[in-house]
């Protein structure tokens, strides 16, 4: 059965242990963070109604929080809503307001979502699409940031949003294992045993086809 191909990006934030003291045996625990951001999602999943998507998994955690019923994105870009997000700025501020724009040339001194963390004892540790495909938040990550493909604000090599590529529906053959979500999932789980609890760890990755069609594990 053919499924709409949803990009879903995963961020962790696991606390950075603090070293016992003489003055101070018991510090306060920096409690870990989950944030899941989702591409082009919409609300195409089992507990919104949708009979077709199949997501045990989400429909759970939706279950056991808060399921929101009025969403709304800051833009209908990827750019300017990522960098919206990151920056806590509406895309008008930003001055992003498309696919090509680099925020941070306009104003090198704000602070983005990861880049506090990892200011705050976080390592903040990235797979898979966080900002922008090409114009990442490079330095803001404690590892895996991606390099910025261009020089200068502005990406003119960049061909802009292709209609083309949104809403598609994918159906991949085996596990996903060729599919860069899947590789991406591979990297987080490689990053969760490398960073385990006591250590400061950020993760962002795509989740595979596979978990998407189960829900995303």
């Amino acid at each position: 059965m053919k499924l709409l191909s949803l990009l879903l990006a995963v961020i962790v934030f696991v606390s950075l242990h603090l070293a016992t003291t003489s003055a101070q045996k018991n510090p306060p625990q920096k409690l870990n963070v989950l944030f899941i951001a989702v591409d082009d999602l919409r609300p195409e999943l089992g507990c919104y109604g949708n009979q077709l998507i199949k997501t045990p998994n989400v429909d759970r955690l939706a279950a056991a929080g808060v399921r929101l019923d009025a969403a709304y994105c800051q833009y209908p870009l990827c750019n300017p809503s990522r960098t919206s997000l990151f920056t806590g700025r509406y895309p008008t501020v930003t001055g992003v307001m498309d696919n090509r724009t680099w925020f941070r040339a306009a104003h090198p001194d704000w602070v983005t979502l990861p880049q506090h963390f990892k200011m705050n004892g976080y390592a903040s540790l990235r797979t898979g699409k966080q900002f922008h495909g090409g114009i990442d938040d490079t330095d803001a990550w404690t590892e895996g940031g991606e390099p910025r493909q261009f020089e200068g604000a502005v990406n003119t090599t960049a061909p802009g949003q292709n209609p083309a590529n949104s809403d598609r529906i994918v159906k991949l053959e085996g596990d996903g294992e060729a599919h860069g979500d899947y590789k991406a999932a591979t990297r987080a789980i490689e990053y969760l045993e490398k960073y385990q609890v006591g250590s400061s760890d950020l993760y962002g990755h795509d989740v595979p086809e596979q978990a998407r069609q189960g829900g995303a594990h």
